[in-house]
């Protein structure tokens, strides 16, 4: 599945990250505002608690990441 502008994504932070375990949470819901790459975007990321915050270049990545990272949510059924 390619990223596309509008899409809804799950952004894991790093522990470098200003949202990093933010009221405990893994990761936080973001949506796509810029696609470079199939793997590279732009996003406004939403904690759960505080305003909504910018993050540029994410990529696509995993846990074994050392950096932040943007992954598709579960599909649920």
């Amino acid at each position: 599945m390619n990223p596309t502008v509008g899409r809804i994504v799950h952004f894991h932070p790093n522990e470098h990250d200003s949202l990093y375990k933010n009221n405990s949470a893994e990761f936080h819901a973001a949506i796509i505002t810029q696609v470079w790459t199939p793997t590279m975007v732009n996003m406004i990321v939403f904690p759960a608690y505080g305003l909504p915050e910018i993050r540029s270049s994410v990529t696509l990545g995993n846990s074994a990441n050392a950096n932040s990272y943007w992954a598709w949510p579960p599909r649920e059924g």
